[in-house]
């Protein structure tokens, strides 16, 4: 976006935010607590998250700190997708979680409009690998044939498959969405209506 690509990752205890013009040739831009593990461009702004926490940036050089998830345990964010919705144009984020007390991983999902604060989060989620917007919906896939959709990032509607796929990724092609899992492709021109 804005005329440069920027990347970013990291480890636990220093993350990195990168930037270049052409590809090639990549700057810090700078250095931020923790893993910075997922960036969406849209509306004039990039914004990513490492744990619980936004950044974002209006140049994709300088990057300032938005809010945390108001959550208890080590956060992760996994995957973000950005589109205009019915709510607004938004930022989807998707991501788990440990908590004290439990022993396996807790999942989360969260919405901002401007990567400053979080309009909505949920705790205890279906799991999801990945997301993407298209067609005026987010769409989320998992394990056991999870495919679940939403207008607003916000209210999710599960779309029963009939199969026990695992479910890794999802990509908007501009025309439909593809699903794919470990035994078939899944698709759909609106979120609404899949097939294998």
């Amino acid at each position: 976006g804005l005329g440069r690509f920027v990347a970013v990752g990291g480890k636990e205890e220093v993350g990195c935010v990168l930037s270049s013009t052409d590809g090639r040739s990549w700057v810090t831009s700078q250095k931020v607590k923790g893993t910075v593990s997922t960036i969406a461009f849209g509306k004039g702004r990039f914004v990513a998250c490492g744990g619980g926490a936004l950044l974002w940036s209006k140049d994709g050089e300088e990057f300032r700190e938005g809010e945390r998830l108001p959550v208890n345990g080590l956060v992760r964010a996994r995957r973000s997708a950005c589109g205009d919705t019915e709510a607004g144009f938004s930022f989807a984020v998707i991501g788990d979680m440990e908590r004290p007390g439990h022993e396996q991983s807790v999942h989360w999902r969260g919405v901002t409009l401007d990567g400053q604060r979080w309009t909505f989060h949920a705790v205890d989620t279906a799991a999801a690998h990945d997301i993407a917007y298209g067609s005026g919906h987010f769409v989320v896939v998992g394990p056991r044939g999870l495919i679940e959709s939403s207008h607003d990032g916000q209210h999710w509607k599960r779309h029963h498959t009939g199969v026990d796929d695992d479910f890794s990724s999802v990509v908007w092609t501009g025309k439909r969405f593809l699903v794919s899992g470990r035994k078939q492709v899944w698709s759909s021109p609106d979120a609404l209506n899949w097939k294998a």
